[in-house]
């Protein structure tokens, strides 16, 4: 059996539950009785309104107290047992702010809003920075008025995705049309406050899938490994052909204006990208050439070839894939067998290159970075890395400062194991890992496979031996020189210098004169 094989789809849940969202969000099931707008007490109240002229007094004293208070007003539906009467005001702040400050007596908070447009309709990837420590929300609408509008609620502790009637504010007041059906992959654990990072300005991204009638909603890296929420509203009929469970969700495919806005104390900037393609499925870990790649691999998706990978990702495999970078070439073919003594002899020059290297005691910890060639700015360190990994050892949990890298194995085996951060208490496993042997050739990005752990797990003992190469992204201004690693879980995240044990010149010119020393032959095996 194929090895990749058993990295196939391995984020799809096999049997999911489905879900509707109907807790209540900070903007739902909030009225505010004319006593507490009167008395200034923000308290949540929930009451029967009046009829009829007594109920305009109501509007009258809501829309006077934001004039006082600087709030605005957009469309408010007020609901009476007979009567519903409608409010247009245009005043100075967003109306979000104020419904949040009556929910939660916090005023003031400020509202940051920012509008773009799907490059074509009903299909794209809405990626967002925002701050979820109170609330955020992304709206898409149609250019059509009497269509619905799709909104996305986020707040620390849920996340509701609805369809709401064009001109119908989700709020107090106000009536929301429909909460959407939707399939938890990771389950409800995934919208507990712990799953939350530290830092309140978390990368969060909306798909939505035109063709497959899909909608997804993750958090973290923009990745269809990290989806949350899914909702689906299409199946594929007798002719083959994707069509709608139901007419009413044709208005989907017209959805083309997006906006996105949060309510935040924290002063943090909103940042929004829209990339024209929806997340379906990513690309495979490993890497073959074009004359390799097989109807299966594009069926699977057990293989990619370079050509669909970033440009980054390129430049790096063309310096590294070729055939004549090999660990046992014809100046030492005898190079992996000399470091797999070296390292697991005491005394010699692996092994206490390791040593020098364990920390508390875990030896297994530990494994070499022979660095090739010069740090030429453009990389975390220098570029290119001989890593050598002994049977039994691994890294930590870790990131690569968001740049992109290729991995070649040189020599033995290695299991990659990939996860969602380094930030949380308990980084999460994504999916199944993916064994690399001897040959292979894989590959990460800021939004792929970032974040992971590598394993020699030989019981033979055998070690084994990789080429890693960084780049940062061209647009990449930073230049983040560390790699943040999890260091448990009362602590925050360590951070690593991509240094150098040894430069690759010297370090193979000092194992082979060891390997000479002890009687060893070099040469042709």
């Amino acid at each position: 059996m194929d090895h990749r094989a058993s990295f196939f789809d391995p984020f799809a849940s096999t049997s999911p539950s489905v879900f509707t969202f109907k807790t209540p969000s900070i903007f739902s099931s909030i009225q505010a009785t004319e006593s507490a707008i009167e008395s200034q007490d923000y308290e949540l109240a929930e009451i029967a309104k009046p009829d009829g002229e007594e109920a305009d007094e109501v509007v009258d004293e809501v829309v006077e107290n934001e004039v006082e208070n600087n709030f605005s007003i957009n469309d408010i539906t007020i609901s009476t047992p007979n009567t519903e009467f409608q409010a247009e005001r245009e005043l100075a702040a967003p109306l979000d702010s104020y419904y949040y400050a009556i929910s939660q007596q916090e005023i003031p908070l400020s509202q940051t809003t920012e509008q773009h447009r799907l490059t074509i309709k009903g299909q794209g990837t809405i990626s967002i920075k925002a701050d979820t420590k109170k609330f955020f929300q992304i709206v898409l609408k149609t250019k059509n008025p009497a269509e619905p509008n799709l909104y996305l609620e986020v707040t620390p502790t849920d996340c509701t995705l609805k369809k709401v009637d064009s001109g119908i504010i989700v709020g107090p007041n106000t009536r929301v049309d429909e909460n959407i059906p939707v399939v938890l992959p990771k389950g409800n654990l995934a919208f507990l406050p712990d799953a939350l990072r530290p830092s309140h300005l978390l990368n969060h991204w909306l798909s939505v899938d035109r063709y497959n009638g899909k909608i997804r909603y993750g958090r973290g890296y923009c990745s269809a490994a990290m989806t949350l929420l899914e909702a689906k509203f299409k199946h594929k009929d007798e002719k083959g052909l994707m069509v709608y469970d139901d007419p009413k969700w044709q208005w989907l495919d017209h959805l083309e204006f997006v906006e996105a806005s949060q309510l935040s104390d924290s002063g943090l900037k909103l940042e929004v990208t829209v990339n024209a393609a929806p997340l379906v499925r990513d690309l495979p870990p490993y890497i073959v050439t074009d004359d390799v790649l097989t109807l299966s691999d594009l069926e699977n998706g057990f293989s990619t070839v370079i050509a669909n990978l970033p440009t980054e990702c390129q430049q790096l495999y063309r310096n590294v894939a070729g055939p004549n970078i090999v660990l046992d070439d014809r100046d030492f073919p005898q190079f992996s067998e000399a470091i797999r003594r070296s390292v697991s002899t005491e005394g010699l020059l692996g092994y206490k290159l390791l040593k020098r290297k364990e920390k508390d005691g875990n030896f297994k910890g530990t494994y070499l970075r022979i660095t090739i060639g010069s740090n030429i700015g453009n990389s975390p360190g220098i570029p290119y890395v001989l890593e050598i990994w002994p049977a039994g050892h691994q890294s930590p949990v870790h990131d690569h400062g968001d740049c992109f890298a290729i991995i070649k194995v040189l020599h033995g085996n290695i299991m990659a194991y990939y996860y969602d951060s380094v930030d949380s208490e308990e980084p999460l496993q994504i999916g199944n890992p993916a064994l690399l042997i001897k040959g292979d050739v894989t590959w990460l990005s800021a939004d792929c496979y970032q974040v992971h752990q590598l394993r020699n797990e030989s019981i033979s003992g055998e070690v084994c031996c990789t080429i890693q190469c960084y780049q940062y992204a061209t647009h990449d201004t930073k230049h983040y020189e560390y790699f943040k690693y999890h260091h448990g879980k009362s602590e925050e995240p360590g951070k690593f210098d991509p240094n150098s044990d040894m430069s690759f010149g010297e370090f193979k010119e000092m194992i082979k004169q060891e390997w000479l020393a002890a009687g060893g032959h070099v040469g042709h095996k």
